[in-house]
C-alpha cells in the first residue's frame, strides 16, 4: 500500500513524487512508456513534465488542437484507449515514431484536481490491446497519488516549495 504521506513528505520533488507514480503504475498495471502531461487549454499546449522515454523527454511543449481526443481526454476526463497502433495515429503527432518505437497499444488517464482535468498519465505498451477495461480499472487506485504528484509538481513550479 502507498503512503501519500511519506511521498509528499520526501525529499527531492517533485521527482519524487512523479517517479513513485511510475512505479506504482508498472508495478500494478504495467508498461513500456510512462508519461504525465499537464495542460493549458488557454494556450492550447501541454507539457510533458515527467517520461521514462528518452526519445520523449520531460519539458517538451506539445500543441493542442482542438480534436475528438481533446474534447474526450482534457474537456470531458474520459479516459482513451487505442487498442493498435491505427486507433492512435488520428490523436498523437508523434504517433510515427511510437510505432516506430514498437508500442503498439496506449491509454491517457485524465487526472482531476477540483473538478477539472489538470493533467494525464500515458501508458504505451508493445503489446496490441494490452490496456483493458480490468487494466484501467486497476489504475484508477492510482489516480490520487497522481493527482498529489501534479499538485506537488505545480507547487514546486511556482516556487512554493
Amino acid at each position: 500500500m502507498l503512503d501519500l504521506g511519506i511521498i509528499a513528505a520526501s525529499q527531492g520533488q517533485p521527482e519524487t513524487a512523479l517517479a513513485a507514480l511510475a512505479a506504482a503504475y508498472l508495478s500494478e498495471i504495467g508498461f513500456d512508456t510512462f508519461s504525465v502531461m499537464t495542460y493549458d487549454l488557454a494556450a492550447m499546449r501541454g507539457r510533458r513534465i515527467y517520461s521514462t522515454s528518452d526519445t520523449h523527454p520531460a519539458g517538451y511543449y506539445k500543441p493542442l488542437i482542438k480534436s475528438d481526443w481533446v474534447a474526450q481526454v482534457v474537456e470531458r476526463g474520459e479516459i482513451f484507449i487505442a487498442d493498435q497502433p491505427e486507433n492512435f495515429k488520428p490523436h498523437y503527432i508523434d504517433w510515427k515514431m511510437l510505432e516506430e518505437m514498437g508500442l503498439k497499444s496506449a491509454v491517457n488517464f485524465p487526472i482531476r484536481i477540483n473538478g477539472s482535468v489538470v493533467g494525464t498519465v500515458n501508458l504505451l505498451s508493445a503489446q496490441r490491446a494490452y490496456f483493458t477495461a480490468s487494466i484501467c480499472e486497476v489504475a484508477s487506485s492510482l489516480h490520487g497519488l497522481a493527482a498529489l504528484s501534479l499538485l506537488i509538481h505545480g507547487h514546486c513550479e511556482r516556487g512554493l516549495l
